[in-house]
C-alpha cells in the first residue's frame, strides 16, 4: 500500500505478517506431505504387485506338494514331508532384489497358507486312512461270511464268533459312524443267513426244492428266494452233467481198452508168438473185452 504512494521504500517492512507466514508454511508442508503420501501409496502398489506375482508361483508349488502328501495314510509322515518340502528358504530365489515390505507380506502369506494346507492335508489323510480301514474291515467280513456258511460246523462257528467280535468293537462303530455301522451289521447278518441257505441248496438241492415253501417263510425276499432255487436247480444240473461225463469217460476208456486188447491179439497172430488159444479168446468175448 505504501508502494503505491511512491517515494523511498527503504523503510518499508517487506516481511509477511506472522499469521500469513504460518499459513504459507503450512501450505508448502501440506503439498510436500501429499507428494510423500502419493509416493508411499505407489510404493505399496508396486510391493503388492511383486507380492502377488511371487505368491502365484509359490502357491502352485505348495498346492502340488499338499496334493502329493495328502495321498498318504500316515498323518505324521504327511505333515513332516509337507513341512520339509515347503520351507521358507526354498522360495528365497523369488524374493531376490525385493524390499523388506515384500518379504514381510510373503512371510505372513506363507505362514497362513501352510496353516490352511495342514488342515486340508489332515482331513484328506484321515479320510483316506479311514476309507482303507473300512475297506479292510468289509473285506474281512466278506471272507468270514463265506466261512460262516461252511458245512464244517467248527469252522462256521469260529467265523461267526469272529464276525460278532468285529461288530462288537467300539472302534468299528466309530470307524463307520452310527448310521453306516447299523447298515453294515444288518447286511452282514443277512448275508451270513443267505450264504448258509444257498450253500445248503448247493449241497442238498433236492431237499431245498422239496422244502422251498418253508424256506420262503424264513427268507421273506422274492429275489433271494429265486437265488436259492436257482442254486438248487444248478446243483442238480451240475450233478447230472457230472454223471453223464463220468459215463462218457468210462465208455471212452472201455473202448480204448478193448482196442488195445484187440490190437495185441492181432500183433501176436501176425508175429506167430504167444497166440491166445480158443478158450482165452472165448473168455475175452464173454467178458466184453
Amino acid at each position: 500500500q505504501q508502494a503505491k504512494a511512491g517515494g523511498n521504500l527503504s523503510g518499508i517492512d517487506t516481511t509477511l505478517p506472522l499469521n500469513l507466514a504460518r499459513q504459507q508454511g503450512a501450505a508448502i508442508s501440506s503439498v510436500g506431505k501429499v507428494f510423500e503420501d502419493i509416493y508411499k501409496e505407489q510404493r505399496a502398489i508396486e510391493d503388492k504387485k511383486d507380492f502377488y506375482e511371487i505368491t502365484k508361483e509359490v502357491g502352485k508349488d505348495i498346492q502340488k506338494v499338499s496334493d502329493d502328501v495328502s495321498k498318504n495314510t500316515d498323518l505324521e509322515f504327511a505333515h513332516k514331508t509337507f513341512d520339509d518340502l515347503t520351507k521358507r528358504d526354498k522360495y528365497d530365489k523369488f524374493l531376490e532384489g525385493k524390499n523388506r515390505n515384500v518379504e514381510k507380506l510373503f512371510d505372513n502369506w506363507l505362514l497362513k497358507t501352510k496353516d490352511a494346507e495342514y488342515t486340508s492335508i489332515t482331513k484328506s489323510v484321515i479320510q483316506r486312512s479311514n476309507n482303507n480301514a473300512r475297506n479292510a474291515v468289509k473285506e474281512k467280513l466278506d471272507n468270514l461270511k463265506i466261512l460262516a456258511a461252511s458245512s464244517d460246523l467248527s469252522k462256521a462257528q469260529a467265523a461267526s464268533d469272529e464276525i460278532d467280535s468285529i461288530l462288537g468293537q467300539n472302534d468299528t462303530r466309530r470307524l463307520f459312524g452310527d448310521d453306516e455301522f447299523v447298515k453294515l451289521e444288518k447286511d452282514t447278518k443277512k448275508d451270513v443267513r443267505k450264504n448258509r441257505v444257498i450253500f445248503g441248496a448247493k449241497n442238498h438241492p433236492n431237499y431245498t426244492l422239496n422244502n422251498i415253501d418253508e424256506i420262503a417263510k424264513i427268507v421273506k425276499d422274492d429275489k433271494e428266494l429265486k437265488e436259492i432255487k436257482d442254486a438248487a436247480v444248478l446243483a442238480i444240473a451240475n450233478e447230472q452233467s457230472k454223471i453223464f461225463q463220468e459215463e462218457k469217460d468210462f465208455t471212452e476208456k472201455d473202448i480204448k481198452g478193448k482196442a488195445a486188447i484187440f490190437t495185441e491179439i492181432i500183433l501176436r497172430i501176425k508175429d506167430k508168438k504167444d497166440i491166445p488159444d480158443l478158450d482165452a479168446l472165448n473168455d475175452l468175448v464173454k467178458g466184453d473185452q
